[in-house]
């Protein structure tokens, strides 16, 4: 295990403290962040013989986030972890009024991937201002699906392990998500990349808004 207590800043995210556990392809990565702060940080390999969904899995989740216990009192637990279902799409879409964005979003993701709303989640946020002025002719929109049953999966892991998880971030929008808090490094345009063991994503950034999003196997 590696691990560190760090004072690193980030923006303050309403004062609540957050526990976020990466499970990435070859190790969980863990953060603690309170008050605006990095507070303490774990990187541990998975054992050879326990990957996550094995069954051995919720044992190691539990001896590996026991360091972060005391925090698990009054934080709250967010989860990035493998997806097989996962199906993201960047959307440039003909500008509408905002209470048709959501129809026009939803059907023409639909279109292009069917799914089963019964078994689906379906989701998607605007990139830049959504209530930019009418000389933008386009909106852009990066929207999701996932199955149900692999977003469970992903969280029954935890369950077993006795940490009840308040949400599941997709790796995209955990990226494009720390692009936009984090003041920009540099003016210019910038590049994210998340590579996964089923999927990877490149995001192009201008400014904190997401112009292009690519999603290739990896």
């Amino acid at each position: 295990m590696s691990k560190i207590d760090s004072s690193a800043e980030i923006p303050e995210q309403n004062g609540r403290c957050v526990v976020g556990v990466h499970l990435d392809i070859d190790s969980l990565r863990a953060v603690e962040v309170n008050r605006g702060r990095v507070v303490r940080w774990a990187s541990v390999p998975y054992p050879a013989d326990v990957p996550p969904g094995s069954k051995g899995f919720p044992a190691f989740l539990k001896k590996t986030l026991a360091d972060f216990q005391s925090a698990f009192r009054h934080a709250s637990l967010w989860v990035v972890g493998p997806l097989p279902s996962l199906q993201v799409r960047f959307l440039s879409l003909p500008r509408t009024r905002p209470r048709q964005l959501s129809n026009l979003v939803y059907w023409t993701f639909r279109k292009e991937i069917p799914f089963d709303p019964a078994q689906t989640i379906f989701d998607y946020d605007v990139e830049g201002d959504a209530a930019a002025g009418p000389s933008r002719k386009t909106t852009e929109a990066t929207a999701y699906t996932v199955g149900q049953g692999d977003v469970a999966a992903l969280v029954d892991q935890f369950e077993a392990a006795g940490w009840p998880v308040d949400g599941v971030v997709i790796p995209s929008f955990a990226l494009r998500n720390l692009f936009g808090v984090r003041p920009a490094a540099h003016p210019g345009p910038a590049l994210g990349l998340y590579v996964g063991s089923d999927a990877s994503s490149l995001l192009f950034f201008k400014g904190k808004h997401v112009v292009a999003h690519r999603v290739f196997k990896t």
